[in-house]
């Protein structure tokens, strides 16, 4: 059986991955994650979606584990969280209408509420919580950034609501 690799993170991990930006564009090319577990030689467990914030990567791979088994705990080979920027908003809605599945995840590029301090240190818990509980249940990982943690682009900027 092979080891699993758990990665979470935003449009850098999404294999369905469409840029905002540029609608266009070709993006069916293979993410790192693929990459890496091919290299690795290990099952993929791809929970990337663009847009998503910490709050989504932190929780979707700690909710993940939690449903597994004691078995499928232990194939654990690598987690790898793949931190996103700190004025992401993430949250998430309960519904049972056909057009949404349960418990939906919603991101918000821009979190208006609380300064730059506050969005640093949430970020922080969200790494420090991930941490302790892999820790805890000795599951191996490796933290990335993937994107700045507070630089804003250009483009951004002009899409910015504060």
């Amino acid at each position: 059986m092979k080891k699993i690799l758990l990665v979470s993170g935003c449009s850098w991990c999404d294999p369905g991955f469409k840029s905002d930006h540029h609608p266009n564009m070709w993006t069916k090319w293979p993410k790192w994650p693929e990459i890496l577990a091919e290299k690795l030689d290990m099952k993929l467990i791809n929970l990337g979606r663009s847009g998503a914030g910490n709050e989504y990567i932190s929780s979707t791979i700690l909710e993940k584990i939690m449903s597994m088994s004691e078995e499928e705990r232990n194939n654990i080979g690598l987690v790898i969280p793949a931190w996103s920027k700190i004025f992401r908003r993430d949250y998430q809605v309960t519904t049972t209408t056909s057009s949404m599945k349960p418990d939906m995840w919603w991101s918000l590029r821009w979190d208006t509420h609380g300064d730059i301090f506050y969005l640093a240190r949430r970020f922080l818990r969200h790494v420090f919580f991930l941490q302790t509980f892999l820790e805890n249940y000795n599951i191996p990982y490796k933290s990335v950034q993937t994107m700045s943690i507070y630089k804003v682009n250009n483009w951004e900027k002009q899409h910015m609501v504060m």
